[in-house]
């Protein structure tokens, strides 16, 4: 019997078509992992944005002798009303709120048509979707209820003004 020295067509055949599968298998897993990353980075972003401005709505709302001041309606009026004008029922729909502490004055701005969350002139939200406020003044404090949607991730987070 003679030794066979070389490949064979069917050996090279074998070969190449293991390396297909191999390299197919490793494509199919990088490109699940960048997708995923990619779908991390959009939500570790909202979240961030999110904590920014839970931060300042927070500090704000605890500040000592802090009422809210004003608020804008929602609805397209340019009316700027006094909290006691509200009324005592939950109001939904406003863009702009206004806090009155001993030492300052301070308001949340949202800008429908760019998408951004300002607190005064410091940009907090980016890619902002809605921006909706409820007054609760039912249980004797003023209850705000923010629902804010940043590109697509939706948060819900009910503030006590005051102590």
């Amino acid at each position: 019997m003679k030794s066979q020295k070389g490949i064979t067509m069917i050996s090279l055949i074998l070969y190449v078509a293991s390396f297909v599968a191999v390299a197919a298998v490793v494509a199919g897993v990088t490109t699940f992992f960048y997708s995923n990353m990619q779908v991390m980075n959009t939500s570790v972003g909202n979240n961030s944005s999110y904590n920014k401005m839970n931060l300042y709505l927070v500090n704000e709302c605890k500040k000592p002798g802090v009422q809210l001041y004003a608020i804008k309606g929602h609805n397209g009026s340019n009316e700027i009303k006094e909290i006691n004008n509200v009324g005592s029922s939950a109001e939904n729909g406003f863009d702009f709120m206004t806090f009155k502490a001993d030492d300052s004055i301070n308001s949340f701005i949202y800008d429908n048509q760019n998408g951004n969350l300002y607190y005064n002139s410091i940009k907090l939200c980016e890619k902002v979707e809605d921006f909706q406020l409820q007054l609760d003044k039912s249980t004797g404090k003023d209850v705000i209820t923010v629902l804010i949607n940043i590109d697509g991730t939706a948060f819900k987070t009910k503030y006590v003004v005051g102590s």
